[in-house]
């Protein structure tokens, strides 16, 4: 049966048309379908790697640091009970 075939993948000889036809495109249809997952896991690892590119070449000003100082402190206040 066609489902044997597939399973054990083991291409039916050509002289059984209908199963031959029907295994390969059942294969072509495979392919495919990994063809577009594989598609979908570049294109979101290309869109996380572009994010880090963008975070790693932005410029930090000294305004940024301060504010990012403040932060800190505001927050490691918060969690000692130590209040400025």
């Amino acid at each position: 049966t066609l489902q044997q075939h597939i399973e054990h993948n083991i291409c039916p000889h050509p002289s059984r048309i209908t199963l031959y036809n029907d295994y390969i495109k059942y294969q072509q249809n495979k392919t495919q379908q990994e063809s577009t997952k594989n598609q979908a896991k570049l294109t979101a690892i290309l869109n996380l790697w572009q994010a880090r590119c963008t975070w790693y070449d932005r410029t930090i000003t000294n305004k940024d640091r301060t504010d990012a100082a403040k932060r800190k402190r505001i927050s490691s206040s918060r969690s000692t009970g130590v209040h400025y």
